[in-house]
């Protein structure tokens, strides 16, 4: 159990390291400032974006799993490690795996867009 519990804290730090790397966060903006333009602050969803939210979903998929691998983090850390961050009390895991998941949340997904979409072109 205590192998397991490190192992969890070992990847929490390797993801919130990843999360802020340059190798994440650059790619991750740059697909968010090329793409929020066509996004508008309306209750219509257009289905454009749902074509772009799926690709953002497959750039983050794709990066994640290059750091993992860089990071020789296994399938099942990692697995361990988000099961841990939703159901144990640490609130910095629970917010790294809360974070992973609203990726595939449309609506978090459009916020973010809209927003930066006024950002850039206020």
């Amino acid at each position: 159990v205590v192998a397991a519990e490190s192992d969890v804290l070992y990847v929490s730090g390797l993801v919130a390291m990843i999360f802020s790397s340059p190798t994440w966060v650059t790619p991750i903006a740059g697909f968010v400032d090329e793409n929020c333009g066509i996004f508008e602050d309306a209750e219509e969803n257009k289905l454009e974006y749902t074509l772009v939210h799926n690709a953002f979903k497959q750039l983050v998929d794709d990066l994640l799993e290059a750091h993992l691998q860089e990071l020789n983090v296994t399938q099942e850390q990692f697995t361990r490690f988000c099961e841990h961050g939703l159901a144990g009390d640490n609130e910095f895991h629970r917010e790294l795996v809360e974070q992973l998941l609203s990726v595939d949340d449309f609506l978090v997904f459009k916020a973010m867009m809209v927003k930066r979409n006024a950002q850039l072109y206020q």
